[in-house]
């Protein structure tokens, strides 16, 4: 199937990115966003281009292209929420500190959460729970 191909893979394939932006150090919030949300532009724009070349059915109701591309949208929101507030949390930073350069135990939570959603969001959206 060719729309498998061209259109629910590069989404997923998106939307699991998105959980790279957990790499950088918490103290570097402005490259954590930078990474999710490019992301979600990059998939936003892909959308639109997708309706652009009349890859949509053009009926009145959501489809299952419609609704994965929503769906990882606000997974990949969810994601910019999440590092503001590992950012949050996380207090001040200093240069030297050897937490610094490492990964807090609340981000591999926070990035848990995020595995946890998207995981399960695809899942009840394939089944249609």
């Amino acid at each position: 199937k060719d729309w498998v191909i061209q259109a629910v893979l590069p989404v997923l394939i998106s939307a699991f990115v998105c959980g790279f932006s957990f790499m950088p150090p918490v103290c570097h919030l402005a490259d954590r966003q930078q990474v999710s949300l490019g992301v979600l532009f990059t998939l936003v724009a892909f959308s639109l281009g997708l309706k652009a070349l009349d890859f949509y059915p053009k009926v009145p109701y959501f489809t299952f292209i419609d609704n994965l591309v929503l769906l990882n949208m606000l997974v990949m929101v969810l994601c910019v929420v999440l590092n503001a507030l590992s950012y949050a949390l996380h207090g001040t930073c200093n240069e030297g500190d050897a937490e610094f350069q490492t990964r807090s135990f609340t981000d591999w939570i926070l990035l848990g959460i995020i595995c946890f959603t998207w995981v399960l969001s695809n899942l009840a959206l394939y089944f249609k729970i």
